[in-house]
């Protein structure tokens, strides 16, 4: 994206609010009485295929545990053949070749 185009000149302060209010309405709807929110908590590719890396580091793998993890791996591979960032997202390298198990 070029960095002489201005926030203004591609979205207007009008619409910018509105889109701000909505997401505020959205969140209040999901907050807790109490005042919290729960949400799913979810990491991409990378964190599992490290923790297996890191069991065979220090020698402690559990062959069950990361026969889980290949399978889950597996799962959430992008139709694009690698893995993502974030759900739905390109294929990042890093992430691809971290989660090849």
């Amino acid at each position: 994206m070029p960095h002489d185009i201005s926030l203004e000149s591609r979205i207007s302060t009008e619409d910018l609010a509105v889109a701000i209010e909505s997401a505020e309405a959205a969140l209040r709807q999901r907050q807790q009485p109490d005042g919290h929110w729960v949400f799913e908590l979810e990491a991409d590719a990378t964190i599992p295929a490290e923790y297996v890396l890191l069991e065979h580091y220090l020698d402690r793998i559990d062959p069950a545990l990361q026969a889980k993890i290949g399978v889950y791996l597996r799962r959430i591979q992008g139709e694009h053949g690698g893995w993502p960032l974030y759900y739905g997202g390109d294929l990042n390298i890093s992430a691809n070749r971290k989660s090849v198990v």
